[in-house]
C-alpha cells in the first residue's frame, strides 16, 4: 500500500489511510499549490478508532465525510466574510458542499462526491508567509445527524466544540519541496456540558460510501515457497452485508494479474491462507491485491502490496563433511562439523539446523537451531551409546525452502574400555623352563560386548614386538618364554572391541633369566646316622637374579622316590633333620632343591648315608623300676618301658608301656636326668622339670598331683638330684641336702621319724659330722650321701644293715656317718647300697638276700663289704632293685643280685656309663648308644621285643 512521507506533521489515526498528498511546487512563489494525488482506485475515509472507542461519542460515528485545507495567520483575508465567525455555517457548508471559510482564514474544501473521493488531482494555490500556518481538517459526517460536542481540537482551544479535527498542521513560511504525511499521534479529549447539535448531513446511506481498504499482508520484502501456507490479511471500513473481496496476485510487480481467489465474505478484518503451487516458480517482483466491492454496486476499493515480495520454491544446496561411514565417536568428545550452504536466491538470517538421528527411540534430536552459515560447529557427542547414528544438516533460505543433507551412519561410543595386564607383573622373573600365565583384565566394553586380543612380548622395552596370540577371546594366555637372559622384557595386550577400537595395555618391566641358581650343602651329614637320629642341614644359595623367597625343598632319596623333608624353606637357611627308620643299612642320600625369582630350579644332592636303627646321641641314662630314660645331645629327652603313671612323659598319656624309646620332652641346657620309682626328672641349676607319680610328693611342689609330660618346678640352687621310689633328694650348692615325699623310718632325713608325707623339701640335718654334701642317692627307705672330704652319711630305715654303721642300729632320721672313708660315690638298690671308692674299689652294705652285696652269699650286713670279684679299675657303680653292677675302666660291666651272688661280666658292647632299674640295667656307649638287659617285659630294655635278655641288646629308635 502506498504511504505519504514528509516530517513534522502531525497526524490524525483516522485518516492515516487516505492517499493523498500534499506537496510545496516551487517554495520561491508567493503562493504555495498544495497537490492531492488520488490513486486511480476509489479509497473511503479511514475510520477513526479511537473516535469510536470515545465512551462521550455514540457508537454509530463512523467517517470523514470532507477535508478541508486551512491557511490563516497574519495578511489573510476572509474569502467568504458572509459566514463570519458563525461556525456552525462553516460545516454545515462543508457537510454539503462549496468552500467553507472564516475571517483570517483561506479554505478549500474536498468533498466527496455521491460519499467518495474524486479520482482526481486537486492543486489549491496558498499564499505563503511568517507565521502563517497549513491545516488539514476533517470533518465527521454521522448517520444520523445527532453528533456529541465533545471533540477538542488541541490547536483551537478557543472553538473547542464541533465535530471536526484537526489533521495536521505545518508553518506555511518554512515549507520546502516537503511531502505532507498523515500520521496517527493524535489526541481527543471528552468536555462535558455541551449540548448536541443538529446539522445537515450529506449522503447519511453508510453503505453508498465503502470507505478505506488496506492490505496488510503480504506487504513487500517476504519470500514465499511452494506448499506452504500464505496468510493474506487486510482491513475494510466496509463491513455491510454482501460486501465481497478478491485475491490476486502479480508475479511482474502489477503488469498482469492471476486470480487467486473471489468472492470472499468481506469483513473488517480478514485473512486468507493461500498455499502457491511449485508451478508458479521463481519470481522476483510479485505482488498480492485485494479488492472489495460494494453490495449496493458502489466502486470496487483496491489496495496491493507497497513493496514487492519473493516466489521462491528451489531449496539450497548443502553438503555436510566431518563424520565419515562407520566412524566410532568417543561419547562427550567434540566432533567439528563442516558444511558449505547456497541458495539462488539468498539463504535466511540464521539458516542452519542440525540434528542428529537417536537410533535408540528412532528419533531426530535437536543440535543447534538457527545458527548462522558460518560453516562449522563443533558438537558433542551425547553420552550414550548408539549405532547407526546420523548427522542431519538442514539449510534454510527467506522464502522458507529447505535443504538437507544427512552424513553416514556412525556410532557413538560411551564406553571407555579399560585393559590391564595383571602378569607377569613389573619386576617379576620368568623363565622357558615351564610355561607362564599372562593374564589381564577388561572392563567397560561396549555393546555386544565381544572383543579380541593380541598377545605380544618384546625382550627390548619395545623395539620390536613378537606376537604369541592374534585372535585370544579370553583373559589369559599360556606363554613359554624364549631361551636367553634379557631385563627388558614387557607384554603387550591389544584388545579390539565390537566397534573395532583398539585398547593397548603394556604390562612393567620384567625379567627373562633362564640360569639356574647356584646352592651349595654347607656340610655333609655322617656316612652312618642312627635311624631318627638328627642332623642339621645347611645351606646357601646364590643366583644373578635373586632367589625365590622360602623356595628351598629338602628331601631324601632313599633309592627309589624322593621323599619330602621340608618345603619353603629361605636361602640360607638350615634345618634339622631326624633321619628316617628305614632302610635300614641301606644306602640314602639329601637333596636339596631352590628356585630362584624366575623359577629356574637348582639342585644338590649329598653324599650317601647309612641309616642304623639304634638310638644316638645319648648324653646321660638313667632307669627308674621299669623304665628308663635318656638326656639326648640336641636336648632331647626319650623314655621307654612301664607308663604306668605317666613316667615315660610322652603325650597323650593312657598307654601302659612302650618297647621303643618315646619322645618326651625337647629340653635346653639341662645336665642330668634321674628316672626312679615311677618318677622322672630332669635337671639344671636352678631349675628341674618332673613327670610320672606324685603320690607321695616327691616332686616337691607343694602337691600330690602327677604329670603325664615334664612340668617346671622351681628348686633353686641344686646341683645334683636323685629320685626314688618315694623321696626325692638333691645337693645344693649351699652345702646342705634336702629331701622330700614319704618319711618313714626317718628317711626324710629331717629328724622327725614319725611317718608322713612331705610335698615341700626338708633340710636334711647336719648331724654326725654330715656336711658339704657333693652327691646324694635315694634308696627304697632312705638315702646315703658323699661329702667333699670323701665321707659317707646314711639315714633312714636299717633294719637290714642299710645304714652301714655296723652298730646295729635299725634306723636314723638324721644322717650317721657309714665307717668307709675315701667314698667318691654311692648308689642305692631298694635295701642295700654300694660305694666306688678313690681307689676304684667297690663295697656293700644292706639286704644281701638276693646276692646284692657281690659276697656270694644271701646274708645282709650293716657294714661296708668288699666286693672281689670284680676288677680293680671300676669307674662307675650302679644299684637298684636287688641288684648291683659296677663299671670298669675300657667298658666291661660286671653286676650281682638277682639270685647272682657274685658278680658276673655282662656281654655288652664297651660302655661309658651304666644305670640300673629294679631287675633290669642299661649302658651307653662312647658313640652315645644304649644297650639294655635284664627284665624286658614292659618295654624296659627298649628293643621294642619286650622280652628277657641276659645280654645286652641296643635301644631302638622309637617315635619322635
Amino acid at each position: 500500500m502506498a504511504r505519504f512521507q514528509a516530517v513534522s506533521l502531525f497526524c490524525l489515526m483516522g485518516l492515516a489511510s487516505i492517499a493523498s498528498s500534499c506537496s510545496v511546487r516551487n517554495p520561491s512563489e508567493s503562493m504555495v499549490r498544495l497537490h492531492f494525488d488520488f490513486p486511480d482506485q476509489v479509497r473511503r475515509s479511514s475510520r477513526i478508532s479511537a473516535l469510536e472507542s470515545s465512551a462521550a461519542l455514540p457508537a454509530t460515528l463512523t467517517e470523514f465525510s470532507c477535508l478541508l485545507v486551512n491557511v490563516f495567520g497574519p495578511g489573510i483575508e476572509s474569502k467568504n466574510p458572509k459566514f463570519g465567525t458563525n461556525l456552525d455555517k462553516i460545516r454545515q457548508d462543508a457537510l454539503g458542499g462549496g468552500s467553507c471559510g472564516y475571517p483570517g482564514i483561506v479554505s478549500q474544501t474536498i468533498i466527496p462526491k455521491d460519499g467518495v473521493f474524486p479520482n482526481t488531482s486537486i492543486e489549491l494555490s496558498i499564499p505563503t508567509g511568517v507565521g502563517r500556518v497549513i491545516q488539514v481538517v476533517g470533518l465527521i459526517k454521522a448517520t444520523d445527524c445527532l453528533l456529541e460536542m465533545a471533540m477538542k481540537n488541541p490547536a483551537w482551544q478557543e472553538n473547542p466544540q464541533g465535530n471536526y479535527y484537526s489533521i495536521g498542521q505545518v508553518s506555511a513560511d518554512i515549507l520546502s519541496d516537503v511531502t505532507l504525511s498523515l500520521k496517527d499521534d493524535y489526541s481527543a479529549a471528552t468536555e462535558t456540558g455541551k449540548s448536541n447539535r443538529r446539522v445537515d448531513c450529506y449522503n447519511t446511506d453508510a453503505n453508498d460510501a465503502l470507505g478505506a481498504v488496506q492490505l496488510t499482508s503480504p506487504n513487500g520484502g517476504e519470500f514465499i515457497r511452494d506448499s506452504v501456507v500464505t496468510r493474506i490479511e487486510w482491513t475494510s471500513q466496509q463491513t455491510a452485508t454482501g460486501s465481497l473481496a478478491k485475491l490476486e496476485y502479480s508475479r511482474d510487480n502489477g503488469a498482469t494479474w492471476i486470480q487467486i481467489v473471489a468472492g470472499l465474505t468481506n469483513t473488517g478484518s480478514n485473512s486468507y491462507d493461500w498455499t502457491p503451487l511449485t508451478t508458479l516458480g521463481n519470481y522476483a517482483q510479485s505482488l498480492v491485491r485485494v479488492t472489495v466491492t460494494d453490495a449496493n454496486g458502489g466502486s470496487p476499493v483496491v489496495d496491493q502490496s507497497d513493496a514487492i515480495f519473493f516466489f521462491f520454491f528451489t531449496n539450497p544446496t548443502v553438503n555436510l563433511s566431518g563424520i565419515t561411514a562407520s566412524q566410532v565417536i568417543p561419547a562427550g568428545t567434540a566432533v567439528n562439523l563442516t558444511w558449505t550452504a547456497t541458495d539462488n536466491m539468498q539463504l535466511a538470517t540464521q539458516p542452519i539446523k542440525l540434528e542428529y538421528f537417536n537410533p535408540s527411540t528412532t528419533t531426530w534430536i535437536l543440535i543447534a537451531d538457527q545458527e548462522v552459515n558460518d560453516g562449522a560447529y563443533t558438537w558433542t557427542a551425547p553420552m550414550s551409546t548408539l549405532v547407526g547414528a546420523r548427522i542431519r544438516l538442514s539449510a534454510k533460505d527467506q522464502a522458507g525452502n529447505v535443504g538437507y543433507q544427512e552424513s553416514s551412519t556412525f556410532t557413538i561410543n560411551n564406553h571407555q574400555t579399560v585393559v590391564n595386564v595383571t602378569s607377569p607383573a613389573t619386576g617379576a622373573y620368568v623363565s622357558s623352563a615351564s610355561s607362564r600365565s599372562i593374564t589381564w583384565t577388561i572392563s567397560d566394553l561396549p555393546p555386544p560386548g565381544t572383543w579380541t586380543t593380541n598377545v605380544a612380548y618384546t625382550l627390548n622395552g619395545g623395539t620390536s614386538w613378537t606376537t604369541i596370540v592374534s585372535a585370544n577371546t579370553g583373559y589369559t594366555q599360556a606363554w613359554t618364554p624364549p631361551a636367553g637372559n634379557s631385563s627388558n622384557v614387557k607384554i603387550r595386550v591389544r584388545v579390539t572391541d565390537g566397534f573395532g577400537i583398539v585398547t593397548e595395555a603394556m604390562s612393567g618391566v620384567f625379567t627373562l633369566d633362564n640360569t639356574p641358581p647356584t646352592i651349595t650343602l654347607n656340610a655333609q651329614p655322617p656316612s652312618i646316622m642312627p635311624a631318627e637320629g638328627m642332623f642339621n642341614v645347611a645351606w646357601t644359595a646364590t643366583d644373578a637374579g635373586g632367589i625365590k623367597p622360602n623356595t628351598v625343598h629338602l628331601k631324601y632319596y632313599d633309592g627309589t622316590n624322593y621323599i619330602s623333608i621340608a618345603s619353603g624353606r629361605p636361602a640360607p637357611g638350615n634345618h634339622f633333620w631326624i633321619a628316617p627308620t628305614s632302610p635300614i643299612n641301606s644306602p640314602i642320600s639329601l637333596y636339596l632343591q631352590v628356585e630362584d625369582r624366575a623359577g629356574n630350579i637348582g639342585e644338590i644332592s649329598s653324599s650317601n648315608i647309612v641309616l642304623s636303627d639304634v638310638l644316638f646321641g645319648i648324653l646321660s641314662i638313667d632307669a627308674g623300676t621299669n623304665h628308663t630314660c635318656v638326656l639326648m645331645d640336641n636336648g632331647d629327652v626319650r623314655c621307654w618301658g612301664d607308663n604306668g603313671a605317666g613316667q615315660l612323659g610322652h603325650s597323650p598319656a593312657g598307654f601302659p608301656e612302650s618297647g621303643v624309646p618315646l619322645f618326651t620332652d625337647s629340653i635346653s641346657n639341662f645336665e642330668t636326668i634321674s628316672a626312679g620309682g615311677n618318677t622322672s626328672s630332669v635337671y639344671a641349676p636352678g631349675i628341674q622339670k618332673f613327670w610320672g607319680s606324685n603320690a607321695q610328693g616327691n616332686f616337691g611342689n607343694g602337691n600330690t598331683t602327677g604329670a603325664t609330660t615334664p612340668i617346671t618346678v622351681g628348686h633353686l640352687g641344686v646341683t645334683q638330684l636323685d629320685v626314688g621310689n618315694e623321696q626325692t633328694c638333691a645337693v645344693k650348692n649351699d652345702g646342705t641336702a634336702w629331701c622330700v615325699g614319704l618319711n618313714q623310718y626317718g628317711s626324710l632325713g629331717g629328724g622327725v621319724s614319725t611317718t608322713g608325707t612331705y610335698t615341700t623339701p626338708v633340710t636334711v640335718t647336719a648331724a654326725n659330722g654330715f656336711t658339704n654334701p657333693t652327691q646324694i642317692s635315694v634308696g627304697a627307705k632312705g638315702a646315703c650321701a658323699v661329702n667333699n672330704s670323701g665321707g659317707l652319711w646314711c639315714w633312714g630305715q636299717g633294719n637290714q644293715g642299710q645304714l652301714g654303721t655296723n652298730t646295729g642300729l635299725q634306723e636314723s632320721a638324721v644322717p650317721v656317718e657309714v665307717n668307709l672313708a675315701s667314698v667318691q660315690s654311692v648308689a642305692s638298690g631298694d635295701s642295700h647300697s654300694c660305694a666306688l671308692r678313690t681307689d676304684q674299689t667297690v663295697y656293700c652294705w644292706g639286704a644281701g638276700s638276693a646276692g646284692q652285696l657281690g659276697q656270694g652269699s644271701t646274708s645282709n650286713s650293716d657294714s661296708p663289704l668288699w666286693v672281689s670279684g670284680i676288677p680293680t679299675n671300676i669307674s662307675e657303680i650302679a644299684a637298684g632293685g636287688n641288684q648291683s653292677c659296677a663299671l670298669a675302666t675300657g667298658g666291661a660291666v660286671y653286676c650281682w643280685g638277682n639270685t647272682v651272688q657274685s658278680p658276673a661280666q655282662v656281654t655288652a658292647p664297651a660302655l661309658t656309663h651304666i644305670t640300673a632299674g629294679y631287675s633290669h640295667v642299661c649302658g651307653v656307649t662312647a658313640q652315645g648308644r644304649a644297650y639294655c638287659w635284664g627284665a624286658g617285659t614292659q618295654g624296659q630294655l627298649g628293643d621294642g621285643q619286650f622280652t628277657d635278655s641276659t645280654v645286652a641288646v641296643p635301644v631302638k629308635y622309637g617315635t619322635p
